[in-house]
């Protein structure tokens, strides 16, 4: 039987179940990247059903993406998103409350990523600083992926699961 298998980043166990394309989600232009990272996560832990993942959790809801903005953080980048609960599934929340979710994944410019990280890791900020012009730093983007997750797009639609 296949696992269904969650991930929980920091505080946050999300899954994006499936993505409802509306008119008003445009499509961006992608960035240059200058470079891509992943990386493992924290913890990881295995549900025989669908069922069982939402059982999992003290609150499911369906909602949508009402903003979002990328950030980078130390040697993360992570995506904040606004997102409108439009049906709560399970747990202590009602229809039109907005929650905030933070998802492992996202890009930022390079300039963003190198001054993120002066504080965890200065020699390797300064060896992009030297490798990368400062035309390059600003016009360059750092993308961090997750293979389990989709991008975030304002309009859209989600199932989000929490373990709080």
């Amino acid at each position: 039987m296949k696992k269904i298998v969650c991930f929980i980043m920091s505080l946050l166990l999300l899954t994006g179940c499936g993505k409802e394309q509306t008119s008003s989600v445009k499509e961006e232009q992608p960035h240059e990247i200058a470079f891509t990272m992943n990386g493992e996560f924290e913890y990881a832990h295995g549900y025989d059903t669908l069922k069982d993942l939402a059982h999992g959790g003290n609150l499911v809801v369906y909602g949508e993406v009402q903003e979002y903005h990328c950030e980078a953080l130390g040697h993360f980048i992570y995506t904040f998103e606004q997102v409108r609960v439009d049906e709560v599934l399970y747990g202590d929340c009602e229809a039109g409350d907005t929650i905030n979710v933070r998802k492992m994944m996202g890009e930022t410019t390079l300039a963003e990523h190198i001054e993120s990280l002066k504080t965890c890791e200065p020699s390797l900020a300064e060896e992009y600083e030297e490798k990368y012009s400062k035309e390059e730093q600003e016009t360059l983007y750092v993308r961090w992926e997750n293979p389990y997750d989709i991008e975030s797009e304002a309009g859209q639609k989600s199932i989000y699961i929490f373990p709080w």
